[in-house]
């Protein structure tokens, strides 16, 4: 399976490839047709471009200056919203440090370029009033241009989840993977977290509609909450949307929160109040269980994915066993 990589080393690996192939070559440039296979991993993304046309006036250099204004946002970018805060942050870092990497691009037939990695600090670069940015500019066709865009970005860890799910299905409806593992294989990250987050994209359409103008408002944990709401009160749409939509001015609002809400409202009864569960963890801190109380119920929310199911449910049936043994 492929490592998960960041637009960092995403970048240093395009260049010390594209390196490669030039001093092979002399220096010279090399006119070859884009690749026309389809790529299944972003190694065979990389070994495919390693031919690709360099574009440089001198014909020796492959980085270029290029003018801010002419860098256009790639159609198949997966981030649907950038943090402002973020931007400014990234702003005054370049204005700080100056520009560590080139963001990476590909020329058009215009003369305008379309990104392939950089989105961000395109917008860091425009905010500060930069004319000109640094592109490593590769030649690629639609279909690898829309795979490098797909796995560069996806590799970035403040993806949301649902921006995620976009982006698996994409890459499937595109013919990149056939199914979850190969998606799997395809973004470097395992299985379960690609159903995770494609789990998302099956909520009802008004959820989705929420969800294309604030991908980060919940991941796919909340999205089970709201699934099993929504199985509990098929009629309850409405309602249930207007607990999400308080997510929106309070992000500290919770599942329990949203179900809170539900119940009260569409079966017109108040609950206790909420318990907040108690953390399980492991000796390095990390959270392996949640435990809950609920009404007459005890609910373990298993985090760790590793965990195998049938082993804590056999645990617990004996721990049950024992306590009705000790009370006879």
């Amino acid at each position: 399976m492929n490592q998960k990589k960041t637009e960092a080393e995403f970048n240093d690996e395009l260049r010390r490839k594209f390196q490669q192939d030039m001093a092979t070559k002399n220096n010279g440039m090399v006119m070859t047709k884009p690749p026309s296979t389809n790529s299944k991993s972003l190694e065979a993304l990389i070994e495919d471009t390693q031919n690709a046309q360099l574009v440089n006036q001198d014909g020796n250099n492959y980085i270029e200056t290029i003018a801010v204004n002419l860098v256009d946002d790639s159609p198949w970018q997966p981030r649907s919203r950038y943090d402002e805060g973020y931007i400014q942050a990234l702003g005054e870092m370049l204005q700080d440090r100056g520009q560590d990497d080139p963001i990476i691009v590909r020329k058009l037939p215009t003369g305008r370029f379309e990104l392939i990695a950089g989105h961000r600090r395109v917008r860091a670069a425009r905010l500060i009033g930069w004319s000109t940015i640094k592109a490593q500019i590769v030649v690629l066709n639609d279909r690898d241009a829309e795979l490098a865009t797909l796995v560069s970005n996806e590799g970035r860890v403040d993806l949301t989840d649902y921006e995620k799910g976009l982006a698996y299905r994409k890459s499937v409806d595109r013919g990149f993977a056939k199914n979850q593992t190969e998606v799997a294989r395809l973004f470097g990250c395992t299985q379960a977290r690609v159903s995770q987050c494609l789990s998302l994209l099956s909520l009802p359409l008004e959820v989705k509609d929420i969800l294309d103008k604030y991908p980060g408002l919940f991941g796919y944990r909340y999205g089970v909450v709201v699934s099993d709401l929504m199985k509990e009160f098929p009629l309850g749409i409405d309602t249930i949307t207007q607990g999400i939509e308080q997510l929106i001015d309070n992000n500290e609002l919770n599942s329990d929160d949203l179900r809170s809400f539900v119940e009260r409202a569409l079966l017109n009864r108040s609950r206790s109040p909420i318990v907040k569960p108690t953390i399980v963890s492991n000796l390095q801190g990390d959270s392996m269980f949640t435990v809950k109380i609920k009404n007459n119920q005890i609910v373990i929310d298993i985090k760790d994915e590793n965990i195998d199911k049938n082993v804590v449910n056999s645990l617990m049936i004996d721990a049950l066993r024992n306590l009705v043994l000790s009370n006879q």
